[in-house]
């Protein structure tokens, strides 16, 4: 389709546009984190019983993050406990 439009380029140019393309749209990973503490507050905002967690190291540097939704916690007791083991 390309080489019908009168375009010549390599499979490495391509792949590099359509990552530049994809950073304009969805932005970088590290500007998703600053959106990451508003995001939990509006999920508790709209799920009432939902707790939130971020862990971030000594640099301030994300570690990992927990939600557990309040319709999850309440139904939890409810819940057929099941034991299983797992072999490595």
């Amino acid at each position: 389709m390309m080489k019908d439009q009168g375009i010549d380029a390599s499979y490495y140019k391509a792949h590099r546009a359509r990552q530049i393309a994809e950073k304009i749209v969805r932005g970088s990973p590290e500007d998703s984190y600053c959106y990451l503490h508003s995001w939990l507050d509006m999920l508790k905002e709209k799920n009432p019983g939902t707790y939130t967690a971020i862990s971030t190291d000594d640099h301030n540097r994300f570690e990992f993050c927990f939600w557990s939704l309040g319709c999850w916690i309440r139904a939890f007791p409810r819940m057929r406990k099941v034991i299983t083991h797992v072999l490595c």
